[in-house]
């Protein structure tokens, strides 16, 4: 079943990740790895492999302190490039940027993002469902892929260039 929730979220974010790219015309894809993190567990994707631990008990638990980074903070991170809030019908709230996206790239942007927040929360819930685990409330999720990788919570993504940006920190960062 795990296998299975694996192969899903690998073949729903490739698609996403294409359709991005084309948008964006940043290289995302091909697919390097996923990480997901909701309810008490995370899961980690990287190429053919995956791991499921429980967050408490791995790396991913909770470290915080209690600050929640504004957008400067954000954009202050190694790679990052551009960093936004979004509502939960996926417009864009506010946004800091060093890479000059056109206002419409970016509301389409943050919509797709925003879409792809919502499914993920929809296959948590029914992963929820079929392993008896707790995969919701959605935290946070990072997909890597090309020279790109972006984290996401439910109101706030980032996006860094793979070669400078260390997923953890901005995964962490998105946390809240």
């Amino acid at each position: 079943m795990a296998c299975q929730f694996a192969a899903t979220v690998r073949m729903f974010l490739g698609t996403m990740a294409a359709s991005f790219s084309h948008l964006t015309e940043l290289p995302v894809v091909p697919y390097q790895g996923f990480i997901f993190s909701g309810g008490e567990m995370t899961s980690v994707i990287r190429q053919e492999s995956w791991a499921i631990v429980e967050t408490d008990a791995s790396e991913f638990a909770a470290v915080g302190d209690g600050v929640e980074r504004g957008l400067e903070d954000l954009l202050r991170l190694s790679g990052v490039r551009f960093a936004a809030y979004y509502a939960p019908d996926g417009s864009e709230i506010a946004c800091k940027q060093t890479i000059g996206f056109a206002r419409d790239v970016r509301a389409t942007a943050t919509q797709l993002v925003a879409s792809t927040a919502t499914a993920m929360h929809g296959l948590a819930t029914a992963f929820s469902h079929l392993s008896q685990a707790r995969w919701t409330p959605v935290h946070a999720w990072l997909y890597a892929g090309g020279d790109w990788m972006m984290a996401v919570s439910p109101c706030c993504w980032v996006l860094a260039e793979a070669g400078e940006a260390e997923p953890d920190e901005i995964l962490r960062a998105v946390l809240r």
